[in-house]
């Protein structure tokens, strides 16, 4: 097997751990292969704010296939934000309800609640309860904090605290004081670093560059391993990890995800992972065992919103993505028009980079074709920038993506008030 062939099969295809590969090899150059794993991964290694059990800082191994991934998860929520924005109000509260109620689903499997009736249910997704019994205290506790994600801007920070208080009815955050006993082959932070790596892991939340898709993840593998509070660190971890999505910009697509059941995950495999992790301190490991969950949820939102999407009236379809709250933009437009304009691109669409928006403002004649050169040129970026950024704004409905001869061009689409 050519190198390239063996560091691609066990750090892309597979990310195995130093013990899976001796189990698939024989020879005396084990070591040797090892080491070259190693030193490939090495190249993609990434440096977080998430600490072990000893205070070490673990790494992420973010390469191609895992930028690739995560990637793609992002970049389908942003369509999807995209496709449910064409949607009517009352499209949208159905869209938000049965995301709701997906997660209460994930929450009563996980308490082992199968006795509760439809009406009950419904009841407590509507916050209609009069009185709730007291086995569903947490599951009405999840409904109300879903809804404070929904309706309330806030940090991450003061979001997790504020998750916390509403589902324990703590008035205030209440940190875990007991070292946990390991009947697993997970290690759990010990109590005198807890608060310390909360806080230092909510700053590295608040400031990363990551990708979303990853960062959630990384919030999950850290409420499993640190067990910051006594109690529902399931609950807040699969909360939290909507909240980083919305203050990301993914609006009504913050919620689609199933990182509920994830989080309540209990597997055998899933502590081996952790533990592959912790033994490495390389997150990667839990990462690409959970990863692919999330791949196969996207297909499960595809399905949903393009069954709300064929219930619309022709006339409001998602098909027409590309009819927005902008107005028609003039061939010519003066300097403080461009300025103008590139601040209204960001309010309505926080999920573009200024300078995608910028470009696209100056660069939106019906009928031209603009490439990756332009931007890169005119936006005075490196030509790697530049062609994410081009295909970032392809893949939102802003230009048609097309190949002619060895070069791609792309025509912007109409953007018109509905």
């Amino acid at each position: 097997m050519k190198d390239e062939d063996f560091l691609n099969k066990y750090s892309e295809e597979h990310y195995v751990s130093k013990k899976e590969l001796e189990m698939s090899l024989n020879g005396n150059d084990f070591e040797k292969k090892w080491n070259n794993i190693l030193n490939y991964r090495l190249s993609f290694k990434i440096e977080t704010e998430l600490k072990d059990s000893t205070n070490g800082n673990y790494s992420l191994i973010i390469n191609k296939k895992l930028k690739n991934d995560s990637y793609f998860l992002d970049t389908s929520l942003l369509k999807s934000s995209i496709l449910i924005s064409s949607f009517d109000e009352n499209k949208k509260i159905q869209v938000l309800k049965h995301y709701k109620e997906k997660l209460i689903d994930s929450a009563l499997r996980y308490y082992q609640i199968d006795d509760i009736s439809k009406k009950l249910k419904e009841n407590i997704i509507n916050n209609e309860v009069e009185q709730v019994p007291l086995k569903l205290q947490v599951i009405y506790s999840i409904a109300k904090a879903f809804d404070y994600i929904v309706n309330e801007n806030v940090s991450i920070g003061d979001g997790i605290k504020k998750l916390y208080t509403i589902l324990s009815n703590d008035n205030e955050i209440k940190f875990r004081e007991v070292e946990k006993e390991n009947f697993s082959s997970i290690s759990y932070t010990q109590v005198k670093d807890i608060k310390d790596n909360f806080n230092n892991f909510i700053t590295f939340l608040s400031e990363s560059k990551i990708e979303t898709s990853l960062l959630c993840l990384l919030t999950i593998y850290f409420f499993k391993v640190n067990q910051p509070f006594y109690a529902l660190n399931d609950e807040i971890s699969a909360l939290t990890c909507m909240l980083l999505y919305k203050n990301n910009g993914y609006f009504l697509s913050s919620y689609l995800l199933d990182f509920a059941s994830i989080c309540f995950a209990t597997s055998k495999t899933i502590e081996e992972k952790i533990s592959d992790s912790q033994k490495s301190l390389d997150v990667t490991y839990f990462i690409y065992y959970v990863i692919p969950y999330l791949l196969q949820d996207i297909n499960n939102i595809n399905d949903y919103l393009k069954s709300i999407k064929d219930d619309e009236k022709s006339d409001n379809l998602a098909g027409d993505i590309q009819k927005t709250i902008l107005p028609d933009f003039k061939e010519e437009i003066n300097l403080d028009e461009i300025e103008n304009k590139t601040e209204k691109m960001l309010e309505l669409y926080p999920v573009l980079k200024r300078k995608e928006a910028h470009f696209y403002v100056t660069h939106c004649t019906i009928g031209l074709n603009y490439t990756i050169n332009q931007f890169k040129t005119f936006e005075k970026t490196v030509y790697e920038t530049a062609r994410t950024s081009m295909d970032t704004l392809a893949t939102l409905g802003f230009y048609e993506k097309k190949h002619i001869g060895n070069k791609f061009f792309y025509t912007p689409i109409v953007l018109k008030i509905k």
